[in-house]
């Protein structure tokens, strides 16, 4: 039993081990019918799919260009070619700020020392106005922008084609059902909230026992 605790702790907390055994009971699901086996060969195939066009988008954006422009290792090649973000590329443009802006917050917010108010605000604000500069950086910026918008709108073309989001929902329905009867069954619900409470009354007294 001791040994058999020891595994199972070392493999839940090794991240390689939990995504192997999740792979394979992924794997084991798809040899059944039904809402689970559905969802599990969805998502694998959703998972090809991003996979191969992940490269046409990389071919279609490139950004290691623009990376030696900034640096003066080779001339600039603008983007968009035309330079003009009118009609779709004005569309284009806008997605491309608002990506930017996340990015931008998402990196400075996560800064050690920085406030994480302060890093995610003018991390939004660099990376914006970096993307609206008519030079290499700002090429850089646009097209790495362009490239997640890319990604997006795939996900939502496989979507539409393979209707993960429906399949998920299916199977969210399933699960939530049967906890709902586990929670009749054995008033899981009420245990936690009796845990709760006690852990709760708990504070005072043990405030007390630090005070005196």
């Amino acid at each position: 039993m001791a040994l058999g605790s020891f595994v199972g702790k070392s493999l839940l907390n090794t991240p390689w081990s939990m995504a192997v055994l999740l792979g394979m009971y992924m794997v084991f699901l798809t040899l059944f019918r039904g809402p689970y086996g559905e969802l599990s060969k969805t998502l694998g195939l959703t998972l090809i799919y991003v996979w191969q066009r992940t490269f046409r988008i990389r071919r279609r954006y490139p950004t290691w260009p623009h990376v030696k422009a900034s640096f003066g290792i080779r001339t600039r090649r603008p983007y968009p070619h035309d330079n003009d973000f009118s009609n779709e590329h004005e569309i284009s443009y806008i997605y491309i700020l608002i990506i930017m802006a996340l990015v931008g917050s998402t990196i400075g917010g996560s800064l050690p020392i920085i406030p994480t108010w302060f890093g995610a605000l003018g991390g939004a604000s660099l990376f914006t106005l970096t993307s609206m500069l008519k030079d290499a950086r700002g090429d850089l910026c646009r097209s790495m922008g362009m490239r997640i918008v890319a990604v997006v709108e795939e996900l939502l073309d496989i979507n539409e084609g393979l209707r993960v989001v429906q399949k998920f929902g299916v199977v969210a329905g399933l699960v939530l059902d049967k906890l709902l009867i586990l929670d009749r069954k054995h008033k899981i619900k009420d245990c936690i909230a009796k845990g709760l409470i006690w852990m709760y009354n708990q504070v005072p007294q043990t405030t007390s026992r630090v005070d005196d």
